[in-house]
């Protein structure tokens, strides 16, 4: 694939699903955890490997071995959200967080903060889940337009 072919269907799909994402929008409000969506944490726990999420106790270590979180001078100001981040959105049923976030689309699935995690998280399989997830919420969407 020609790196251009590639470049604007992927920023296509990227805007598409952070239109849909309205907490990442609002960075300083608040978010109400007590109406977040059980969905996500079942559509999660459906994958042997997206199920660990829930043991994560947000220590760091797959955020600080991350070569993109490395790449960047401000990686929380690029990112939007670093990979703790996401499974602690994970945990608490945020999709919009999670969906929202630069990191889950920018991960180069290298794999080294599943295999540095202390607690065993899949964090890279957990990204690709959500990727997945991510895409079919808009498909859903725009087949319901």
């Amino acid at each position: 694939i020609v790196a251009d072919e590639y470049r604007e269907p992927l920023q296509e799909a990227r805007e598409a699903i952070s239109e849909k994402c309205e907490l990442m929008k609002a960075k300083e409000k608040p978010i109400n955890v007590t109406t977040a969506s059980k969905k996500l944490r079942s559509e999660l726990s459906l994958s042997s490997q997206a199920s660990t999420f829930s043991v994560c106790f947000a220590c760091e270590t797959c955020t600080t071995v991350c070569p993109v979180v490395a790449s960047y001078e401000n990686p929380q100001e690029a990112l939007g959200m670093l990979p703790h981040q996401i499974m602690n959105a994970c945990a608490l049923g945020v999709r919009d967080l999670a969906f929202g976030s630069n990191m889950l689309w920018d991960c180069v699935t290298c794999y080294q903060c599943q295999e540095q995690c202390p607690q065993g998280v899949a964090v890279t399989d957990v990204l690709y889940e959500l990727k997945n997830l991510a895409i079919k919420s808009v498909k859903l969407t725009l087949a319901t337009k």
